[in-house]
């Protein structure tokens, strides 16, 4: 490591490798030191493993000290043992996954006559009390950790930098290890449009470990996040990525008490081979399920009873409904739900991006009834976005009234989401001079969507102002507003 920012004395006398007994009064005159990280996201036990002056008596000091910082990786991603193994030190490698005792012992004797600088019991107690420098959170950390979503995205805006802070909590719910935003994020389950923000002013926070070498997206997966938000998260092959513990993602949504169907199938979509992975335990992702006695266990045991060779033909392609939809065989497609009702819930790739076929259906101008099979068999497509800009099968559908009536007969609530321009389905409907029967639907199910702005700052009547005879729009709009 190379000296820089955020170093604290700890930091430094375990580079120089001071003896035992100075590293641990360093830890008594300041309570937690030994938590903190610098701002290469080093502790001082990544530092004792890798520096050249350290030596074996610093680690167990420092584990006794926290016993967890084994498991604690750097903002890279490795852990102390793994970081000792690349040294080719076996001695802390031993050490650090306990195959070997340290016979380092500090006396009592020797710790008082080094602490004889502190003048009473009571300031020894006030000394050890003082934790204040752990704990200093920036404005978008707080207001994460308090779930005041709005103030969060406002901060990001105006001061983006402190998207890549590392913060320690005090929280007792929290790991004893530091955080990004993104992390507390998660874990205080944000909705979709603050992951997006924090990922989109510091996209590499996606890679970035924490406790139990713990990634964004396995902490997405433990915690029950959303289908929408594993996958912002399950880009560039994350979906591979292992923990300390061996555990892919799919084996922690798996052994989660959420255990999201939808989760499940997007992941196998991703990594068809994870079901076929054991993890430290030598369990499979499935034998969570069943061990934790879900209530779709039947349903999703069918899921990875298909096999690999059908999820990888998914990721690769479309299924037989979405290529009759393509097709506009409305009787094939009615007949193909019939018989195959499970496909109106699965995942389809085209150009790149993933739709369900409500979306295809909306996007093709399917007939109503065709539509009506469809949700009879998966209702809740309606509250799913495509990846195309995030957008739900009310977005896709604002030119065709009847459509939008049932949708939002369907689910009202789509009316009041923005896709990721923060554009309402009333602001596409005026962006593309939708029919003024649609128009007086979208503003019926969701009054305030008409003075909205969206990201580039401009609401649906300033839209409808720019098409051809926009009278009976522009009046709907005005009395709204």
């Amino acid at each position: 490591p190379t000296w820089g920012a955020g170093w604290l004395p700890i930091h430094i006398a375990t580079y120089y490798g001071v003896s035992a007994d100075v590293l641990k009064y360093l830890m008594y005159a300041a309570p937690g030191s030994v938590l903190c990280k610098t701002t290469q996201g080093l502790l001082p036990i990544h530092i004792a493993c890798v520096a050249a002056e350290s030596s074996s008596h610093h680690i167990p000091v420092l584990v006794e000290e926290f016993p967890q910082c084994v498991y604690v990786p750097t903002s890279d991603g490795v852990i102390p043992s793994d970081i000792a193994k690349a040294q080719g030190n076996n001695e802390h490698e031993e050490l650090l996954t306990g195959k070997k005792k340290s016979k380092t012992a500090i006396s009592s004797t020797s710790l008082r006559r080094l602490v004889h600088s502190i003048p009473s019991p009571e300031a020894s107690l006030k000394l050890k009390k003082s934790k204040s420098m752990l704990y200093q959170y920036s404005k978008l950390y707080k207001a994460l950790s308090t779930r005041q979503w709005t103030y969060a995205i406002n901060r990001l805006q105006r001061r983006p930098h402190e998207a890549r802070i590392w913060t320690l909590s005090a929280q007792a719910d929290d790991p004893p290890c530091h955080m990004l935003p993104l992390h507390v994020a998660i874990r205080r389950k944000a909705p979709v449009e603050v992951v997006r923000a924090l990922l989109n002013v510091y996209p590499e926070s996606k890679r970035k470990r924490e406790f139990y070498a713990m990634l964004p997206l396995h902490l997405a997966c433990e915690t029950g996040a959303k289908r929408e938000i594993v996958a912002l998260l399950a880009e560039e092959n994350m979906a591979q990525e292992t923990c300390v513990h061996k555990m892919l993602p799919l084996h922690l949504v798996c052994a989660s008490n959420a255990c999201r169907r939808d989760v499940i199938e997007y992941l196998l979509c991703v990594y068809p081979d994870a079901m076929k992975i054991t993890d430290g335990r030598g369990f499979l992702a499935l034998d969570y399920v069943q061990n934790g006695g879900h209530p779709h266990y039947p349903i999703i045991k069918k899921m990875f009873e298909r096999g690999t060779s059908f999820w990888s033909a998914k990721k690769a392609g479309k299924s037989e409904l979405v290529s009759l939809i393509f097709k506009k065989d409305w009787t094939g497609v009615k007949q193909r739900i019939k018989t195959h009702p499970i496909e109106c819930e699965e995942w389809s790739l085209h150009n790149g991006l993933r739709y369900l076929p409500l979306h295809f259906g909306c996007i093709t101008k399917a007939p109503l009834d065709v539509i009506e099979d469809i949700l009879d068999q998966y209702p809740l497509a309606t509250s799913m976005p495509c990846q195309q800009f995030d957008m739900l099968p009310l977005h896709l559908s604002v030119m065709s009234p009847r459509l939008v009536e049932l949708l939002l007969e369907a689910h009202i609530d789509a009316a009041s989401v923005t896709d990721s321009h923060g554009l309402f389905a009333l602001h596409l409907a005026c962006i593309q001079g939708a029919p003024p029967s649609s128009i007086e639907a979208l503003v019926g199910a969701c009054p305030n969507a008409a003075g909205s702005h969206c990201l580039k700052g401009y609401t649906p009547l300033q839209y409808a102002q720019a098409q051809p005879n926009p009278q009976r729009v522009l009046q709907l709009l005005e009395v709204r507003q």
